[in-house]
């Protein structure tokens, strides 16, 4: 028998927003399946995979995944930051924005503001990503001023 987790990695890895009758609601249904479980940090790869994979697949505002993998701050950041290095979308972006409007020492602010610049630049972001990451280092930058 499967444990949760890895339903719950297997499910989302096959799970195509274009084929899916309501991708939020199984998202929450997904998300259920980890209610009880204490040592979740295997679905974060998952989780990053799945919207890097389906940038613009409506997963809510923030939606399910996010308010999940908020609840375990900051264990999922190391893999959110990685995530944006390596190809950032619109969620992942906004993710690491909301990080930043914590508290946070200054090294850490620092390097999430270098992350948003380098995502605003990126080759491997689509231009909606960029601009928003643009925007919210705009944001942070003047908010700081």
């Amino acid at each position: 028998m499967q444990s949760n987790v890895t339903q719950f990695c297997n499910a989302l890895d096959n799970l195509d927003p274009e084929e899916s009758d309501g991708l939020i609601a199984d998202l929450y249904d997904l998300v259920d399946l980890l209610e009880n479980e204490n040592e979740i940090s295997l679905i974060y790869e998952s989780v990053f995979r799945f919207i890097e994979k389906y940038p613009d697949a409506d997963i809510g505002n923030p939606g399910p995944l996010v308010h999940f993998l908020e609840a375990h701050y900051p264990d999922y950041v190391p893999t959110l930051v990685a995530s944006v290095e390596q190809k950032p979308t619109y969620n992942s972006v906004v993710m690491l924005h909301r990080i930043m409007n914590s508290k946070l020492s200054k090294e850490d602010y620092l390097r999430y503001l270098a992350l948003l610049k380098a995502a605003a630049d990126s080759n491997t972001a689509d231009e909606i990503t960029k601009d928003n990451a643009q925007e919210l280092y705009e944001f942070q930058i003047e908010k700081n001023s």
